[in-house]
């Protein structure tokens, strides 16, 4: 059966069961929403497939009335919306609730389905800092990557990649922090976060790569 893109008659033409347009196409599926609660104006990272390249719209749905969905803002940084992630903003007048995305070919799913993670979004108090962009998104361990986001305050305090902290750190600004060095972590699709008094940004996924020249470690016997 046909992939995603490729020409198709009937939904049973297509890998994926569904055929719109004569095109075969893949429902989006939300697998993780992170943090799943914040104060409004937090960013939050959905992670998942299907998304599209092209921006589509994440509503908070709240309460079960349709009165009280609030489509969300997309942060000012690129690529905030891909195949596999979106960054948006916990919008005002957001209710507890779950989230809906919506492609730019108005497919959806919602966090309350069984396509994905369930997932009730819990608008509270909690401020956090929010991250936006790495750049570049594609590094290899050793180099530096530098971060965009915003409540970052302007003391240096820490980064990770993984579960591992970064070691070191040119510049801290309230909205960017240079010279981020990838610590020895797996080349592998990795969250970067910061860390600023206690709570943790939403994360930034980035392709670390693995370094052709610093050591590695590969076994310990016995």
């Amino acid at each position: 059966r046909a992939c995603q893109g490729l020409a198709c008659t009937q939904n049973s033409d297509c890998a994926s069961g569904l055929c719109v347009g004569g095109i075969c196409r893949a429902y989006p599926i939300i697998d993780e929403v992170i943090e799943s609660n914040g104060a409004v104006g937090n960013l939050v990272t959905l992670r998942g497939r299907n998304f599209g390249a092209e921006a589509g719209s994440v509503v908070f749905l709240g309460l079960t009335s349709d009165t009280d969905d609030v489509t969300a803002t997309l942060p000012a940084c690129e690529a905030v919306w891909s195949d596999t992630q979106v960054i948006v903003r916990v919008p005002a007048e957001a209710k507890t609730g779950p989230l809906r995305l919506l492609t730019s070919d108005q497919l959806y799913d919602t966090t309350d389905d069984d396509k994905g993670g369930r997932v009730v979004f819990e608008v509270n108090d909690r401020r956090r800092p929010g991250l936006c962009a790495v750049s570049p998104n594609r590094q290899t361990v050793g180099e530096t990557v530098g971060l965009t986001g915003e409540q970052f305050g302007t003391t240096s305090a820490d980064v990770s990649f993984g579960q591992v902290k970064a070691g070191r750190i040119t510049s801290w600004a309230d909205t960017a922090i240079q010279g981020v060095a990838i610590p020895s972590v797996p080349a592998a699709q990795t969250p970067v976060r910061v860390f600023v008094a206690g709570e943790r940004s939403n994360p930034v996924f980035m392709q670390v790569v693995e370094s052709p020249t610093l050591p590695r470690l590969e076994s310990v016997s016995p």
